[in-house]
């Protein structure tokens, strides 16, 4: 599916909650990024994920501090890797980004599964963000 189709899909909620997975959730970050800025893109992916899950019954399971922790480390990448044009080729620079367990290099299970860090962003307990 084509960039444009993907978000509209997303956008207005078509998309099956069951279908968007962790991959889908870095190249909603990616185009969001890329298309409105590290502020607003930044906004964008956190107001679209929350209207996604309000949409599909799941607005209870959104978590801000693993939204943002997403959100820093694709604008990272992106920094880091400025050439890439592709959402696939930075899935190739950085591999680890498709593990989702990574954030727990950075967060320890107690502070990540905390109601706090559910609300609210909470800075990484293990390891701090590049």
């Amino acid at each position: 599916m084509d960039d444009d189709a993907f978000l509209h899909g997303f956008e207005t909620g078509t998309a099956p909650n069951a279908a968007f997975h962790h991959l889908d959730h870095l190249r909603l970050t990616w185009l969001y990024l890329r298309r409105d800025g590290p502020e607003l893109g930044a906004e964008h992916v956190i107001d679209g994920i929350r209207h996604f899950a309000a949409i599909h019954g799941a607005a209870d399971r959104f978590h801000l501090t693993q939204t943002r922790f997403w959100i820093r480390l694709v604008q990272h990448l992106m920094e880091a890797f400025p050439t890439i044009e592709r959402f696939e080729d930075l899935l190739d620079a950085f591999p680890p980004v498709m593990d989702k367990a990574i954030v727990y290099r950075h967060y320890s299970p107690m502070q990540l599964s905390s109601p706090t860090a559910r609300r609210v962003w909470v800075e990484p307990d293990v390891l701090p963000l590049p």
